[in-house]
């Protein structure tokens, strides 16, 4: 998804941290973890993005299968065993 071509074009913004998220940051630094404060920043926004995209992905899931549900096309497993039995259906 970020591949070397995202870096291309870059924007420089400011921004205010708490002062211990700040020195959280530098000891990553420090310790060789990252190549810079703005690399840690970096790296950090896209895995919480990545997060934050896939929790979206669920989210729209679950409200299609509770739309499926209510439509009579969903089905409703109350065991275990009924998923594994559905699965094994299936193959």
């Amino acid at each position: 998804m970020y591949d070397f071509c995202y870096y291309l074009d870059m924007t420089t913004i400011n921004i205010s941290l708490p002062d211990r998220l700040k020195a959280d940051i530098d000891t990553l630094v420090d310790d060789g973890t990252y190549v810079s404060f703005s690399d840690a920043v970096r790296d950090n926004l896209r895995e919480g993005l990545r997060e934050r995209l896939k929790i979206r992905r669920y989210e729209q899931m679950l409200a299609e299968a509770k739309e499926d549900i209510k439509a009579g096309r969903g089905k409703v497993f109350t065991s275990k065993k009924a998923i594994s039995d559905y699965i094994n259906s299936l193959v």
